[in-house]
């Protein structure tokens, strides 16, 4: 004859924590899936006066109308200004001077921001890590020239 024994106390707890730990576990992997990789490329900040609407971390830099990297982070940068940083990708990144024109374009029919960097021929080649100061930046273009500063 056979005796059928319930689980203790004991191995409920036992049980429920096995439980608890593989869903522990399995909302780590759910959140790395979901949660975006750093954005690989070289790093550029750009200082303006008037920053567009809707732009924030994750909003798609294009060059030549590809989207060619994302802006990493913006904050205030003094009365009236902000600094934007910049990642773009390597490969593009050589396009790129320190005299470029910059201007926050409606990245698709819906009307999300994009941030447009739009080379010029003129200009020393930009360098990683480098703080541009862009004078005036209107939400669809800007005309004045850059004067570039090292990064800090």
């Amino acid at each position: 004859m056979s005796s059928h024994r319930e689980p203790s106390t004991r191995g409920y707890r036992i049980r429920g924590l096995v439980v608890l730990a593989l869903v522990a576990v399995l909302g780590v992997v759910v959140w790395q899936k979901v949660t975006p990789a750093p954005a690989d490329g070289v790093r550029f900040a750009l200082v303006v006066s008037d920053l567009g609407d809707g732009v924030g971390e994750a909003t798609p830099v294009r060059l030549h109308g590809l989207t060619v990297g994302e802006v990493i982070d913006h904050r205030p940068h003094g009365p009236g200004r902000q600094l934007i940083t910049l990642s773009v990708d390597d490969d593009r990144f050589r396009e790129l001077s320190d005299d470029l024109d910059v201007r926050f374009i409606s990245g698709t029919v819906f009307g999300s921001t994009a941030v447009e960097l739009i080379p010029t021929e003129s200009g020393a080649p930009l360098r990683p890590q480098e703080v541009l100061d862009l004078a005036t930046v209107h939400p669809t273009t800007r005309s004045p020239r850059s004067c570039a500063t090292p990064a800090g």
